[in-house]
């Protein structure tokens, strides 16, 4: 597989990097490490990063080819059991099926405690490191620091030694706690050609580049270095895809290199040249250039007397969806097996499941081609630069008769032309005979819900009231709710959806099982018995009602992310009973979220029997920036206050 093997060239070139490539080395750990001014820093997240360098270095190694050598030294000062997660490290390392590997070859780590005014060292003991594989091609390799508590200095380096040198590891500068220091470093032989991509508005306090030359090998050393200074830290807040898109970083893509024979080799520095490596890779695209006629009774049972061509692709979609079992703890777009080996044992990964049912797809004659996409917790992926890394996630993008059908065969309750939301997240990359970028954007999705309550005051109980619920449920949302079905049963999620004021009853369902489509429920509802009491208070708003302002924080420094966007309708219509008489009724209210971007209605009125309330939420986008933020807290706490206001019945006298 071309992007994830060693690079021979004609020329071999052993590298020594002076002093670029040599450990990095920190001064002894001192009293200073522990004593040192806290002002103006933010503590409160339980740690303190106190330095951190990384540098990367291509070099030759002794197999007469090159790898990539990425060195981290990290000091951490721990505040507070809030701190603690810092102490466990976890190194995740790549393999190839064909051998090719990341692997840890240098680790030291010790923690650092005052007792009785002197500074005591503890060493990591080799048998306290722990190497776990997750799959094929992903294991990882854990430590905790050994006799951590409050107040302790943690200090450890690695060094990762990487077959894979056109993958270059991203380095964030940034973090959810402060740093103190923080410096990265990239070196390489003149010959090969590196871009990189910062991101976020913090300024480098260091921001330089090198260049020396070697007289020995007659070779030119380039390299670039960054440092920033006392880093605040990023909190994670809700609605957000991940908090690495937003934290300050660098990453790289390494886009060709020089032959010995003067020959400029572009090894993925565009999209055309990265599809056509990875359309002819073994452990991706090369498995679609096969005829694979062991697929040809699979099949043909599969579409048998069927001779349209969507429901060809409907019938084939089921059947993976149905048959081919998804186990997968880390996302990625290799395949971890060949596609009959994944037909056969009827399991695999993402990519197994997907890439099987894009092989099948095509051997129907059906317009099918892998899409790769970064799912909303990986990161965006940004398609001016194929940094392939960035991706890890493969659907099938099918067209026919001029439509587009995007296809996820890996989860059951997911239906035909539908997604995850976890995958709507920017740019994706459709790979093939004609490339092409797809953009799935949360803005694509609309979460549309509508709930109609109507209740009758119960005669024989004055005070209580019975009815009729129905509530066509979202995409989304009757997809959460099938799974709790699915897996516990119905009765599980009907007594979920119970709180102390309402109680269902003779639940009916309408597409339950079509799910490609939303489904909708009926049933019965009455409220609990108030005892007899002369004032009642109902929230008109029922099984609706916002309690809490989902945006909490009071300034937010970077953009919301919502899954899709939505349009709420709720409709009650409720009789007022006999013998009370309504004595506080919710004002109605209107407003607007940046005069286009969202509305809010809340109309409420009453005559002598009963009373009508209509509420509509709706959001016109999913993305909002940071210049944003204080229109829609104030625009959800609006929402929840209103929503939390009650009608007030009062028995006559």
């Amino acid at each position: 597989m071309f992007l994830k093997r060693p690079i021979v060239f004609v020329i071999t070139l052993f590298l020594f990097l002076q002093s670029h490539s040599q450990d990095i080395k920190f001064l002894p750990v001192s009293m200073s490490d522990f004593n040192f001014s806290r002002e103006n820093i933010d503590t409160t997240q339980g740690a303190i990063v106190i330095s951190e360098v990384g540098s990367g270095t291509i070099e030759g190694t002794k197999f007469s080819s090159y790898a990539f050598f990425y060195r981290v030294h990290r000091r951490i000062l721990i505040l507070s059991k809030n701190g603690l997660n810092l102490a466990n490290v976890q190194l995740f390392l790549s393999r190839s099926l064909s051998g090719n590997e990341e692997k840890v070859v240098k680790l030291k780590a010790t923690t650092y405690n005052i007792e009785n005014g002197n500074i005591v060292e503890t060493d990591l003991k080799e048998e306290d490191i722990f190497t776990t594989n997750i799959d094929k091609l992903h294991r990882v390799e854990r430590f905790t620091m050994p006799n951590v508590k409050d107040g302790s200095v943690i200090d450890y380096s690695y060094t990762l030694r990487s077959d894979y040198i056109t993958q270059i590891k991203p380095w964030y500068f940034q973090s959810r706690y402060p740093k103190l220091w923080s410096e990265y470093s990239i070196n390489a032989p003149q010959r090969f050609q590196i871009r990189f991509l910062t991101q976020g508005n913090l300024e480098f306090n260091t921001d330089s580049a090198y260049r020396y030359y070697r007289d020995y090998d007659d070779t030119y050393i380039l390299g670039n270095k960054w440092i920033i200074k006392n880093v605040q830290p990023l909190t994670e807040e809700k609605f957000t895809s991940s908090l690495e898109n937003h934290l300050e970083q660098i990453s790289f893509q390494f886009s060709g290199g020089m032959a010995g024979n003067g020959q400029y080799i572009d090894l993925s520095g565009n999209w055309g040249v990265l599809n056509g490596h990875l359309m002819k890779d073994d452990d991706f695209g090369g498995v679609l250039n096969n005829a694979n006629p062991w697929l040809n009774d699979a099949v043909n049972s599969v579409t048998k007397d069927i001779t349209d061509t969507l429901q060809k692709a409907k019938a084939i979609f089921n059947y993976v969806k149905n048959n081919i079992k998804c186990i997968q703890e880390v996302k990625t777009i290799w395949l971890s097996q060949p596609l009959k080996e994944v037909f056969k044992t009827k399991k695999g990964t993402v990519a197994d499941v997907n890439m099987l049912l894009t092989a099948m797809l095509m051997h129907e004659n059906i317009n099918a081609n892998p899409l790769i996409l970064s799912t909303r917790d990986n990161g965006w992926a940004h398609a001016v630069y194929p940094l392939i890394a960035n991706y890890n996630y493969v659907i099938s993008k099918v067209r026919i008769s001029n439509k587009v059908y995007f296809l996820d065969a890996t989860q059951p309750e997911i239906g035909f032309n539908r997604l995850p939301t976890e995958l709507f997240n920017g740019d994706g990359m459709m790979l093939g005979k004609h490339p092409e970028i797809t953009t799935l954007s949360a803005d694509m999705l609309n979460e549309t819900k509508d709930t109609h309550i109507l209740l009758f005051a119960n005669e024989n109980n004055p005070g209580t009231w019975d009815g009729n619920f129905d509530t066509h449920l979202s995409y989304f949302e009757s997809t959460k709710a099938r799974k709790i079905i699915n897996t516990k049963g119905k009765k599980v999620y009907e007594k979920s959806l119970e709180n102390t004021d309402l109680l269902y009853s003779g639940f009916e369902y309408e597409k339950l099982d079509s799910l490609d489509d939303p489904f909708t429920i009926h049933c019965n509802l009455s409220t609990v018995n108030n005892n007899g009491a002369d004032i009642i208070y109902f929230n008109p708003m029922t099984t609706e009602t916002l309690t809490k302002n989902p945006f909490e924080s009071e300034a937010r420094n970077y953009p919301v992310e919502m899954p899709f966007k939505i349009d709420q309708k709720y409709f009650l219509s409720i009789e007022i009973p006999k013998g009370f008489t309504v004595d506080e009724l919710p004002k109605p209210t209107k407003a607007f979220l940046n005069n286009n971007d969202g509305i809010f209605e809340y109309n409420i009125s009453k005559d002598e029997n009963e009373i009508s309330l209509s509420c509509h939420i709706k959001l016109e986008k999913a993305n909002f920036s940071t210049e944003d933020y204080d229109a829609l807290r104030n625009f959800y706490g609006l929402i929840v206050k209103t929503e939390s206001e009650q009608i007030v019945f009062k028995k006559k006298k």
